[in-house]
């Protein structure tokens, strides 16, 4: 069996109803689905932030002993070339601890490497699906990070290719438990897309958060509509873009188990 630990519920939502997933009992701090079918990965998703997937890291495999975890969700890309609704596959995951001014002196910090078949498997996936997508380092930060510049200094000083907050902290306890891992995340915005400043606002669990949610923040930051509407328009392509690339990985793995 394989755990896919996200963070929020609308980026499961499209995957849940094309799976006729159904919910099962979880800490009552996140949720968790489980399909009819064993070959279908169970989804848990912990809401925003490291401490919060290293819980529903640890009690995913307490409870289901999986043969291998994927962190999955949506981020930033802090490279060119690299699109909302594009696919990024960690070739590693490294961490950056503390406010940005320290993250300058966490360069050398060590990176985790995910397991080469689950790489492979996903590889596969998204050339079958036809999904644009990048391989490179996701650097799992503390906090969202909203403005080009910093987003672009991450891309050229970290030579990450997208950001989160979530990855490292799923990989480094699966590490530690010797669970293969694997790390995808779809784009939501480009490295020059300044991120409405709201979305620091939004809380942290993992239930489901639309538009209307960040328009109720509007009156107090007008000039964020715009921003917040294009925000919605991304999100909904990084979506999409994850349905479609595990519902092929599921396939994909289990071709690749038998070889």
């Amino acid at each position: 069996m394989i755990i896919a630990i996200g963070s929020f519920q609308r980026e499961a939502n499209r995957i849940i109803r094309s799976r006729n997933y159904l919910p099962i009992d979880s800490p009552e701090e996140f949720l968790a689905f489980e399909s009819k079918s064993s070959e279908i990965p169970v989804i848990i998703l912990s809401g925003s932030g490291a401490p919060r997937a290293s819980h529903a890291t640890k009690w995913a495999i307490e409870n289901f002993s999986p043969e291998g975890i994927i962190s999955f969700g949506v981020c930033a890309a802090t490279k060119e070339l690299i699109r909302s609704g594009d696919i990024v596959i960690a070739s590693d995951v490294i961490e950056l601890e503390g406010p940005p001014l320290e993250w300058s002196m966490e360069i050398e910090k060590d990176a985790l490497e995910p397991d080469r078949k689950m790489l492979l498997a996903s590889r596969a996936a998204v050339e079958i699906s036809g999904l644009d997508y990048h391989q490179g380092t996701i650097a799992t930060i503390p906090q969202i990070v909203t403005g080009e510049s910093i987003k672009h200094w991450l891309g050229q000083t970290i030579n990450s290719t997208a950001i989160n907050t979530e990855s490292y902290a799923i990989a480094s306890i699966s590490h530690q438990s010797k669970i293969p891992w694997l790390a995808i995340s779809a784009v939501v915005d480009d490295v020059h897309f300044n991120t409405p400043s709201t979305s620091r606002r939004i809380g942290i669990g993992p239930n489901e958060r639309g538009v209307k949610t960040y328009l109720r923040h509007v009156t107090n930051t007008p000039r964020d509509l715009l921003a917040i509407i294009q925000f919605n328009r991304y999100k909904n392509r990084a979506d999409a873009s994850l349905e479609t690339f595990m519902l092929s990985f599921n396939e994909a793995i289990r071709v690749a188990t038998k070889l």
